[in-house]
């Protein structure tokens, strides 16, 4: 696949935005299982003539397999990985107009079609309570950090959805995507330097509803939710644990190190709490190709 290469349902003619287009899957892979299992997925695809889009610690770990564009990335998230999925989705979307983000370790099951019919928007499952509702139920400690940031951010948590991450569709939407994109990574970045942690979905939530999207269940993500089942990593034979630094003064030391280089970008962007245009593309300087 060409680099350059972008993939538009626009119609050349008319200008128009087709209801089919083509799209691509995108996922993160940091650690020997999760490359293994992103290998697996990547087979998977190539069978379905489908493009993968990965970021990773390793990229020259897929660099036999035609069908994948991988990027180098070091993590930025200060605790956990899960945020620096968005780096998967932003790659995917500089090339399609369309992408599929899942988890590394997903599973096939049925046959991948070669078009979605789905209009501009992001499709995912949510929840029936609303993000506040579930913040204060299942982190209240962090409920107060939460509400502050979208006061920042002048959203209301009561009408903000809580999203679940492990299969997320994206369609370009006049620039939504990369609002989106770029408030994922506030959201992580500002929690992060106060030490305020816990899954992607509440800060996908709170990234949503910055774009102004309403994400719901179009019949096109239950077709594709019907085909891909998360099976975890067990599925491909692997039962070890991620890899991380065996010694704890390491482990401490890239804490605090991406720690540092959070707050040392906040402090030096005090203003910025929704990114401009003009900032579109940002963060892939941290991504190298393959």
């Amino acid at each position: 696949m060409e680099k350059d290469q972008f993939y538009s349902s626009q119609s050349p003619r008319s200008g128009e935005m087709s209801p089919s287009v083509k799209y691509c899957f995108c996922t993160l892979a940091f650690g020997d299982p999760y490359r293994l299992a992103a290998k697996h997925l990547a087979q998977q695809l190539q069978k379905c003539d489908i493009d993968l889009f990965v970021v990773t610690d390793e990229p020259q770990y897929f660099k036999d397999l035609p069908k994948v564009n991988a990027v180098k990335l070091h993590r930025t998230s200060i605790l956990y990985a899960y945020n620096d999925k968005r780096f998967a989705l932003e790659n995917a979307l500089k090339h399609y107009e369309c992408a599929v983000l899942v988890d590394a370790d997903s599973e096939i099951i049925g046959d991948i079609p070669q078009v979605l019919e789905i209009p501009p928007g992001m499709y995912a499952n949510t929840s029936c309570k609303s993000l506040e509702e579930n913040l204060k139920k299942h982190h209240p400690k962090n409920y107060g950090s939460f509400q502050l940031l979208a006061q920042k951010l002048k959203i209301d948590l009561s009408q903000t959805q809580w999203i679940c991450e492990n299969l997320i569709i994206i369609r370009r939407s006049s620039d939504q995507e990369w609002k989106f994109l770029d408030t994922w990574e506030l959201a992580d970045r500002w929690l992060g330097i106060r030490q305020v942690f816990q899954g992607d979905h509440s800060y996908i939530g709170v990234a949503a509803a910055v774009a102004g999207w309403q994400v719901d269940n179009h019949p096109e993500f239950s077709r594709i939710k019907e085909i891909i089942k998360n099976q975890g990593r067990r599925h491909i034979g692997f039962t070890g644990k991620v890899w991380q630094p065996k010694s704890k003064i390491f482990r401490k030391m890239g804490f605090y190190w991406r720690w540092l280089q959070a707050f040392l970008r906040t402090f030096l962007e005090p203003k910025k709490y929704v990114s401009s245009q003009k900032a579109r593309g940002h963060s892939l300087r941290k991504l190298r190709p393959n």
